[in-house]
């Protein structure tokens, strides 16, 4: 089977990297470079508390397995950081929330920890904890060194006969003679299937002939330090900030509540956390532009008015790809639907004139 990828970020490199690996002909069309969107903008935490309902929770689960095994298979279980994570409320109402959510997730199965300020102290002396706030660690979480990852699938696929082409941005998609049309900038190439594995990009489709695929744009605020003499162990979820080693010395922090123009306020938030960074002013300022399908949960499938574009779009690409990408590459190669998949599909939003093939 001869198949198109549109989008060379993490999804688009997972679905390359199975494809290929499973004996498809792969190309691997990318507008800019590969991790250039919301791949190369990624806090990229590994996490599932708070996903519901619980099949997602299960799913972010049994991601994180196979992410451990798919890195142990590709010798590069280096690009993982299990070392946990940590949260804290900051008042009795986030508390009752916090114990509630660990509550849940105890329940589903999940590792849960409760530390003293004190204790966890000794453990990550160089973070301000409040003297009375009660930690939450999730031990089995942590971060994904996303873009590496993206590469490592990307180089895989290429080594195993995926043409990758970049910069080379698809134009149009047009179904003819019971196949797909694709159209680059360099080239026109008729294929079996064209997958759409894409980020903010999937919001306006109208340039390929295609509507939007209900996805928000939601973008976030990443700021990066420069090195520190600071060993962060856990990533961080304190109040609106979280924040993390880069891997190389230097912090990561980020913030869904602070605007995207204010670096400084984000920056001073974790000088609050982390008080060797006070007064400094970040290395790095980034805004991530994040893709949040509608409902919140992936949308995976072929699209219900035309069956030779198939996509793939979910927020939590960094815990997700891999594993639903497998599952993915498996039932376009087999022609037959996969049971994995059945929540994801684009036919939930069926009333939704936003996936519909076609001008």
């Amino acid at each position: 089977m001869d198949i198109a990828i549109v989008g060379a970020g993490v999804v688009g490199s997972s679905m390359a990297f199975h494809l290929a690996r499973a004996g498809a002909s792969v190309t691997v069309y990318e507008a800019t470079r590969p991790g250039a969107g919301a791949s190369g903008c990624s806090f990229a935490c590994i996490n599932a508390l708070a996903k519901r309902p619980r099949f997602y929770f299960e799913e972010h689960r049994d991601a994180r397995r196979y992410l451990q095994e798919l890195l142990r298979d590709l010798d590069a279980s280096h690009l993982l950081h299990l070392g946990g994570t940590v949260r804290w409320a900051a008042g009795a109402g986030e508390q009752a929330q916090l114990e509630g959510l660990a509550g849940e997730v105890a329940n589903w199965g999940e590792t849960v920890q409760w530390l003293s300020a004190r204790a966890f102290a000794q453990v990550e002396p160089d973070l301000a904890i409040p003297a009375t706030a009660d930690v939450l660690l999730l031990p089995d979480e942590g971060w994904l060194d996303l873009l590496r990852f993206s590469a490592l699938l990307l180089r895989a696929a290429a080594n195993a006969g995926a043409d990758v082409r970049w910069p080379d941005p698809v134009v149009a998609l047009e179904p003819r003679g019971g196949q797909i049309h694709v159209t680059s900038s360099m080239e026109s190439r008729a294929f079996d299937c064209a997958v759409l594995a894409g980020g903010p990009w999937m919001s306006d489709l109208s340039v390929l002939g295609v509507r939007a695929v209900p996805v928000t744009v939601e973008p976030g605020l990443l700021i990066t330090t420069s090195p520190l003499a600071v060993d962060l162990r856990h990533v961080v979820y304190a109040g609106a900030i979280h924040v993390r080693s880069d891997g190389s010395g230097r912090l990561m922090a980020g913030s869904a509540a602070i605007g995207i123009d204010d670096a400084p306020a984000l920056m001073s938030g974790l000088g609050e956390i982390v008080p060797i960074c006070r007064r400094l002013a970040p290395e790095s300022v980034r805004i991530g532009l994040r893709a949040v399908p509608r409902d919140g949960l992936p949308i995976v499938g072929h699209l219900p008015d035309e069956p030779r574009i198939y996509v793939a779009s979910m927020h939590s690409g960094a815990n997700l790809a891999a594993h639903v990408t497998r599952f993915a590459a498996a039932e376009i190669l087999q022609q037959q639907a996969s049971g994995a998949l059945q929540h994801y599909r684009p036919e939930r939003f069926a009333a939704d004139p936003g996936l519909v093939a076609g001008n």
